[in-house]
């Protein structure tokens, strides 16, 4: 390798290196959740009502984060006193300013009637869209309110009516961070 295509090469490295010490947080060290998106990726939260029957809890992560738009994936687990919600699985998409955010969303949920009461375990597939509000403050409070009703993807054995969708709704409150 010839000097002058090295020192060429060692040039181009110090210049990226000295573009990649350049300060981009403000010095109170907050950035502008307008201009870069939130800092805060994970959300866990327990919700009253919802995708989990009457009770559950959930972990979200941020998958994208642009400006005003982000999709986030869901896992969680509920119960009911019935039936068995384990797990739920979803996506949602909100929009919105950084703290305020209107959310539109898909979860499948898993159920099982309880060999208490049935003669056997059957499982359901069951549909849920979501439709609803959802706040985060800026210590990361969360706070959802949705509807979110329930509709048959999967029944083995014809129990549930083809035409069957159950209206319910659910209240959040959670940490982000």
């Amino acid at each position: 390798m010839s000097v002058r295509t090295s020192l060429s090469a060692i040039a181009l490295l110090f210049s990226i290196l000295v573009y990649g010490q350049q300060d981009l947080v403000p010095r109170d060290g907050i950035l502008d959740p307008e201009i870069y998106g939130s800092s805060r990726k994970n959300a866990l939260y327990g919700e009253l009502g919802g995708s989990g029957f009457l009770l559950s809890v959930s972990y979200e992560r941020k998958l994208v984060d642009e400006e005003k738009l982000e999709l986030n994936a869901r896992i969680g687990f509920g119960s009911a006193l019935l039936l068995s919600a384990v797990p739920l699985a979803g996506l949602n998409l909100c929009v919105g300013s950084s703290n305020s955010k209107f959310e539109i969303g898909f979860n499948a949920v898993r159920t099982y009637a309880l060999d208490l009461f049935f003669a056997d375990n059957t499982t359901y597939i069951l549909g849920n869209p979501v439709v609803g509000y959802r706040y985060i403050s800026d210590k990361g409070l969360l706070f959802r309110l949705t509807a979110s009703p329930f509709f048959a993807l999967s029944d083995p054995d014809d129990w549930i009516d083809e035409a069957f969708v159950f209206p319910w709704a659910g209240l959040s409150l959670g940490y982000s961070f």
